[in-house]
């Protein structure tokens, strides 16, 4: 009896342990450009294999290097940024404290555009453009 006891225990925390490897991550933000929300070597937890929402932050790929930012458009959005402001299928979400380009982007079935908070101090889709949801790795909760 002892011992199915301790073989039932050590089985289900062996799928709790790899459910939590699997599904979840521990991720250090690199970087000022998420702040207010995020501050530098700040230690968040990261949903991996996840939907993705405007408004989630999310970690993901480019040019080999890990980036934390915010996602404002989906696919299939058309995203618009003039004159400081930044425009969501034709409907002004914000105003950027910052001018960093005019661009007009209608985002592929697969893409995501995404800015950082601190938008003084954050490379994001406004230099590099859209990413593609295969460079998503996961979403910070």
């Amino acid at each position: 009896m002892k011992k199915t006891l301790k073989l039932i225990l050590f089985t289900l925390m062996f799928l709790i342990i790899t459910f939590i490897s699997f599904n979840f991550k521990v991720v250090r933000i690199d970087g000022n450009s998420m702040i207010p929300t995020f501050s530098n070597n700040e230690l968040k937890i990261m949903k991996k294999h996840t939907f993705y929402e405007k408004g989630d932050v999310i970690v993901f790929h480019y040019k080999n290097e890990k980036h934390i930012k915010r996602i404002v458009g989906l696919p299939n959005d058309r995203i618009k940024i003039e004159n400081n402001n930044l425009f969501i299928c034709n409907n002004e979400i914000e105003k950027l404290s910052v001018p960093k380009s005019n661009n007009t982007y209608t985002l592929k079935k697969d893409e995501y555009y995404v800015l950082g908070d601190n938008y003084k101090n954050s490379f994001d889709s406004r230099e590099h453009g859209p990413i593609k949801k295969s460079q998503i790795i996961g979403k910070v909760i």
